[in-house]
């Protein structure tokens, strides 16, 4: 871990001064070390170093890549942190590339694996970081930045860090071999000196092209100052050449001065309006605007700001200056009368103008008609000889004023210079902090490395402009000594790098061969000395080794004669060695093997074929006190001089046959528990499954058809039965849901008293290790059996009663917690139906009536109708109405009022076929819809429940009243005519003929004629 600490940082670091040598495209770097770093901790220490890759490759990108500062956060964000997976990924990808296609990359003693780690790490693994770096370029482009550029200045640069650094990397890394801390001298040495030159080389052309860049943009700035000071003097100088004629042709006329001003617009691409304001003083007033309309203004009257983008009549002031000819014409003509003097800025101009006489630009305004536009508007004074007179401006009749548009002004300056990559920034610094802004060619133009503020002078203003480059005025000057610096080290690296492994591997392989024969002479030699010692001490190490192995060693002759019993042989078999040796073998061996030995023995020299000779099998021997015991014996023949001899090599197997004996035992008792396991794992299996598709159901009989496939599966050739409760109608009764086996000995249908599971409210077994007391509702032939209960939230949701058949505890066991699972599941399924049923029922039933509601009504009679346009069918509405129900209410109540409403439900309810559909539509209304109706007989039906109706009596305190009716209109469409809002106007139209015709009769209305039946 501290290892790969320590190599993160080393990372960090190294990514750190990448970012001090730029690149030759804004916002890349010219050289990229930490890929080096990262592709060796990948190599040495598998996915391990991806996160500490990812971490050295994200921080120096957080705190010095400037590629993506223009991005918003969230999207800067997203680009960094993408970058810095990339990279940690790349790392793990080029690592995969080594390993995979330089089978020698630990040594790298052969040129071809030079050639391969270059190709494989420098060229192919650099890839990704590059092209997701020109990615995100082509998902946020900026201005002046090529995104061909970027792919291969972050390429090279990556290419030129990998070349330089790797090499650097694999010595220090694997220093601790013998072969590498060869290449110290030969390989990193060089490789360092090197990188000494690259990072050199790079500084000289960032030096060099810095020098470029700065004298272009001190050229730059300058003329796009000069430009903007020049065509800030020619617009203000259209208000004073506009203002000189206006003295010059007195008195002033419409088209005098539409003559004069018109043809100015255009030359000045910043002027949007030229306009004269006469100066009027108070008492004048009426006669002025008397002689504007007498001109042509029609309507014309002095007019005040109100301080909200709107005109109001002019208060009444000792001067006035109205706007009396406008151009453009179009848009101005509202502006006609306006007062300058009225609104604030305006004013504090006019004020300034008449206190000095001169020409005075305004404060930055915002322009009408253009959104977010700001301008200036620049005041000439008009002189004449009859002018009034306040006390000062003395000679001034009026003012010429010009609204020159600042974005317009500056952008055509901007057109005419080499302004690319360039943000330009114009402030009014008149007055001081804070200073409005006028123009902004890039809201994201901080402070840049090269900036230059310049002050302009306008009238009596002073305005700063501030020219600042962007990452993209780098872009387009000259980059080519950086690129050639770039394509010239990564040659030199490759071409160096490529000649420091061969030389380095070709030594190193040399010095390995040296020393590799130099350690199998000294092998040999020991190798020879040992045997020279073997061969004296063999003797006396077999003699040890027989007299001290753990195994009984047994030597007859070919006549079965004993030659040599060791002390492991006397302890397995009670004899001494002086006790056995020359006595047959037979002594050793139990019947049926002492009776066979001799044979066997004779047939094998007859033969050859073996049966314990050079096999070794488990037999049984023969102790000294006649006990016998298993033996595992293997017998190996070896041949001298004087003839054959068989070794026999015996062990007591006595432990070991037990041990056998006691695994044979646990291995069945394994089985078992694995098939058991299995079992389970299987219930646990379709169990899931059942609760799959029980949690799917939408109500009780899809349920009922679930839990009979998973009961037959959870517990195979069983019988039993679900009984569900009847619910709020009828709680303490239970009904059969679902039935599986020979289920017949159980009742269908039964009261809660009947089960002791119920009464009792737990578990009830009759049977083995149960309850003697059966439940009435299980027949004395269904056997041993289980009650169930299924209890939710103190509701009794059902009841499972199954069979119960013999089998051992465990199984007993096993089968009690799989059906208390499974009914906890089955439950859990009822009380959700029966929860959302509820539900179901609330939303689409009226409350007061149970009717359904009119949302329901909606819902049905849209897909009725589509049903009967398929079909080509028709379909029926009737509109009921109760007559005089609210008189009902007033004289009797609320109460009796509700208790009409529910009589009127109820025979509706039992009144028409079961495909019709009875809702409440609100109030006293009600809706019925019929599916495939016969008019005629519908409408009689509906005669004859506003008989049965009017026949029903209600109560009313200690009286009663009686004949009450209802009015019916009746509408029935077939064809493409039906449609479900014109068929319910239709009936609701029908409905309101059958009230203004005396109410309580049915009105049968075809949408498709004029006139309605009319019953009675």
């Amino acid at each position: 871990m501290s290892t790969l600490l320590a190599i993160a940082i080393i990372q960090l670091l190294a990514g750190t001064v990448a970012y001090a040598f730029a690149g030759p495209v804004p916002g890349e770097v010219s050289f990229m070390p930490a890929v080096a770093v990262a592709l060796y901790a990948c190599l040495r220490y598998g996915h391990a170093a991806v996160p500490g890759a990812f971490l050295a490759a994200l921080v120096p990108a957080l705190l010095w890549d400037r590629g993506f500062d223009a991005l918003p956060p969230a999207s800067w964000w997203v680009a960094e942190g993408g970058l810095a997976v990339v990279a940690a990924l790349q790392a793990a990808a080029g690592a995969w590339l080594v390993r995979r296609y330089v089978s020698g990359w630990q040594t790298l003693m052969r040129p071809l694996d030079g050639i391969r780690l270059l190709a494989a790490a420098v060229c192919l693994g650099t890839l990704p970081w590059a092209l997701t770096r020109t990615g995100l370029r082509v998902l946020w482009p900026e201005a002046g930045v090529s995104e061909t550029g970027v792919f291969f200045a972050a390429w090279l640069a990556q290419m030129i860090g990998m070349a330089a650094i790797l090499p650097i990397a694999f010595v220090l890394g694997f220093r601790a071999t013998a072969l590498w801390r060869s290449r110290v001298t030969t390989l990193a040495l060089p490789a360092m000196a090197i990188v000494v030159l690259v990072l050199g080389a790079h500084q000289f052309a960032l030096q060099v092209e810095a020098n470029q860049n700065e004298d272009r943009f001190s050229k730059a700035a300058g003329a796009i100052a000069m430009g903007l000071n020049r065509a800030i003097q020619e617009h203000l100088g259209t208000a004073v050449s506009t203002r000189r004629f206006v003295e010059a042709a007195a008195p002033m006329t419409r088209a005098a001065f539409d003559h004069f001003a018109l043809p100015l617009l255009p030359t000045r691409e910043g002027l949007r309006a030229i306009a004269w304001a006469p100066r009027v003083a108070g008492d004048e007033r009426a006669a002025f605007e008397r002689a504007a309309r007498a001109a042509g203004e029609a309507g014309f009257a002095m007019r005040d700001w109100n301080g909200h983008g709107a005109l109001r009549p002019a208060a009444s002031r000792a001067f006035h200056f109205p706007l009396r000819y406008v151009v453009p014409r179009v848009g101005a003509d509202e502006l006609l009368g306006f007062d300058l003097a009225s609104e604030p800025i305006r004013r504090s101009a006019l004020e300034q103008v008449l206190r000095t006489g001169q020409p005075v630009v305004s404060e930055p305004v915002r322009l009408v008609g253009a959104a977010g536009a700001i301008g200036v508007l620049a005041f000439a004074p008009v002189h004449g000889r009859h002018a009034a007179s306040d006390g000062h401006g003395e000679g001034i009749t009026g003012v010429v004023v010009s609204k020159i548009g600042v974005g317009n002004l500056i952008a055509a300056v901007l057109a005419q210079t080499a302004s690319e990559g360039l943000a330009v920034r114009l402030e009014d610094a008149t007055g001081g902090e804070p200073t409005p802004v006028l123009y902004a060619s890039s809201p994201h133009a901080g402070a840049g490395a090269m900036s230059r503020t310049v002050d302009l002078r306008v009238e009596n203003r002073r305005w700063q402009l501030t020219v600042t480059a962007l990452p993209g005025f780098v872009a387009v000057g000259s980059r080519v000594v950086m690129w050639l610096v770039m394509v010239g080290t990564f040659v030199l690296v490759v071409l160096m790098d490529g000649y420091l492994l061969t030389v380095s591997g070709q030594r190193a392989a040399v010095q390995m061969e040296v020393e590799e024969r130099t350690a199998q002479l000294r092998v040999e030699v020991a190798r020879r000395e040992a045997a020279a010692i073997s061969l004296r001490h063999s003797e006396s190490r077999m003699r040890g080794v027989f007299d001290t192995v753990i195994d009984g060693l047994i030597i007859i002759d070919d006549k079965g004669i004993i030659d040599a019993f060791n002390p492991a042989a006397e302890r397995i078999f009670g004899w001494r060695a002086d006790e056995v040796i020359g006595r047959n073998v037979r002594v050793l061996m139990p019947e049926p093997y002492h009776g066979q030995h001799d044979g066997y023995l004779a047939d094998y020299h007859r033969t050859g074929r073996r049966k314990i000779i050079g096999i070794g099998r488990t037999v049984e021997g023969k102790r000294k006190d006649g006990s016998v015991f298993p033996l595992d014996l293997a017998v190996t023949p070896f041949h001298l001089d004087a003839g054959v001899m068989f070794v026999g090599v015996t062990r007591d197997a006595s432990d070991r046959v037990a041990s056998a004996a006691q695994i044979k035992t646990f291995n069945a008792q394994l089985r078992d528990m694995v098939v058991a396991l299995e079992q389970r794992d299987r219930a646990l299996t379709e169990l899931t499954r059942v609760n799959e598709e029980l949690m799917a159901c939408n109500d009780r009989q899809e349920a009922a058809g679930v839990i009979r496939r998973g009961m037959q599966a959870l517990f195979p050739g069983s019988s039993g039965m679900l009984a569900v409760s009847g619910g709020a109608s009828s709680p303490e009764h239970l009904h059969a849901l679902v039935q599986w086996g020979g289920a017949d000995p159980l009742d269908a249908g039964f009261g809660r008293h009947d089960c002791r599971a119920l009464q009792q409210g737990r578990v009830h077994r009759v049977g083995r290790d149960g309850s003697p007391l059966r439940c009435p509702h299980v027949d004395e032939t269904f056997g041993d059996y289980v009650c169930l209960p299924l209890v939710a939230q103190g509701q009794v949701q059902g009841l499972i009663t199954i069979d119960q058949p013999a089998m051992d505890e465990a199984e007993a066991e096993e089968r009690r917690r799989l059906l208390d699972t499974v009914g906890e599941s089955i439950k859990l399924s009822l009380s959700n139906l029966a929860l959302r049923d509820m539900l179901r029922e609330q939303v689409v039933r009226d409350p007061l009536t149970r009717l359904y509601n009119r949302r329901y009504l909606e819902e049905a009679l849209e897909r009725e109708v589509a049903r009967a346009r398929r079909e080509g069918g028709s379909m029926g509405c009737a509109v009921i109405d109760l007559d005089h129900f609210k008189a009902v209410n007033d004289s009797h109540g609320h109460d009796v009022g509700d208790s009409v409403l529910r009589a009127l439900a109820d025979l509706l309810k039992g009144w028409f076929r079961s495909s019709d559909i009875v809702c409440r539509f609100g109030g006293e209304e009600f809706v019925v819809i019929f599916p495939s109706p016969d008019p005629a007989a519908t409408r009689e039906r509906l005669e004859a429940l506003q008989q049965a109706f009017f026949r029903c009596r209600f109560n009313s305190g200690a009286a009663s009243f009686s004949g009450q009716t209802f009015s019916v209109g009746l509408a029935v469409v077939a064809g493409e005519a039906l449609a479900a809002e014109p068929l319910l106007k239709a009936a609701d139209e029908a409905l309101y003929e059958a009230k203004a015709a005396g109410r309580n009769r049915v009105v049968l209305k075809d949408p498709t004629r004029d006139d309605p039946a009319v019953g009675a």
